[in-house]
């Protein structure tokens, strides 16, 4: 009972910080920012929302590969009714990876015996190979726009430097567990290895095994880390210009927003908040603000990328409480 109360504490107070995140960021300016929104037009909002489900779809179709790979068998049906269950749970476990986990205890319930850990796996490979595309994405962004970032004030571009150095230390380390074999035959990084797998209790280690079982598709990882790049990460961005056009905002460039996005979405996989909500709409409206954006329009795409997120949660939600079946897969 004390673990029941201890986690609904938790999840309460997650929303809390993401709705006092939200009010803090939209203070003084909520009638501006709701006049944004109710002007901008409804045709840009409705891309938005097909670059958004397209961004989806590529995901679904990632992660069904990578159980094929395994061998397990289940229909792209179930794999995106599967999917749409964990947006619905990433409302309420913090960060972008929360539903992971609950689409983890969805496919162990519904494996058979001898795949339950290969498909819970399959969800932690999945979204590794998902950031590393973020990864891809944003560190050749970052470069691209190393002159337009250069020209932000003195802060702003600290961050951004940071945050796109941060990314590509994250792809190297990335690297290192899909080649981690040839790396563990030098001794110093053997040795950084074996500190991870100390104090990480032993989940590297058992995420390099993982990796091993796909080694024979590694040509396929490596497409599906360019799919992600380019169908996943960039449609989001994309899905952010749209609504951007929408409020009438011309002067964004489009590599810049979604490098903005990128960057973003990385923010909002820190598990602080439910879905990433608040501090992804801090990034957003920071990086748009820096690169000349009147602040009122920069919170407007915010909130209405927000929105866009939590229509797909709830959506998730109605596939969640339809879905009675639990069948067995091979």
């Amino acid at each position: 009972m004390n673990e029941r109360v201890k986690s609904a504490s938790s999840m309460i107070l997650r929303f809390a910080v993401a709705a006092l995140i939200i009010y803090l960021l939209t203070r003084g300016n909520k009638k501006l920012i709701m006049q944004t929104i109710h002007g901008a037009d409804p045709r840009w909002f409705a891309l938005a929302i097909l670059c958004f489900t397209t961004s989806f779809l590529v995901c679904v179709a990632r992660w069904h590969s990578l159980l094929k790979m395994q061998g397990i068998e289940i229909s792209f049906r179930d794999s995106f009714l599967l999917a749409m269950q964990g947006m619905f749970f990433s409302l309420v476990i913090p960060g972008a990876v929360g539903g992971d986990i609950a689409k983890a205890g969805f496919i162990s319930a519904r494996s058979g015996t001898g795949s339950k850990t290969k498909a819970v796996f399959s969800i932690l490979i999945d979204r590794i190979i998902g950031l590393i595309g973020l990864f891809v994405l944003a560190g050749t962004l970052g470069i691209a726009c190393f002159g337009q970032i250069s020209a932000l004030a003195n802060s702003a571009r600290t961050v951004l430097v940071v945050l796109v150095a941060g990314i590509i230390l994250g792809l190297l380390g990335a690297s290192l567990l899909f080649f981690h074999r040839t790396f563990e035959k030098i001794s110093p990084i053997k040795a950084l290895l074996g500190l991870a797998d100390k104090y990480g209790r032993g989940l590297p280690s058992r995420l390099m095994e993982a990796l091993d079982g796909y080694r024979k598709s590694y040509a396929k990882l490596i497409l599906w880390i360019l799919a992600s790049a380019l169908f996943v990460h960039t449609m989001q961005g994309v899905a952010m210009f749209c609504l951007i056009e929408g409020t009438g905002e011309t002067g964004q460039q489009p590599h810049y927003v979604i490098l903005a996005s990128s960057l973003a979405n990385a923010v909002g996989a820190i598990p602080l908040t439910p879905s990433g909500l608040g501090t992804r709409d801090v990034a957003i409206s920071a990086m748009l603000t820096a690169a000349g954006m009147e602040k009122e329009k920069a919170l407007s795409v915010a909130v209405m990328n927000t929105g866009l997120i939590i229509i797909f949660n709830l959506a998730g939600g109605i596939f969640f409480i339809a879905s009675g079946r639990k069948g067995k897969m091979t």
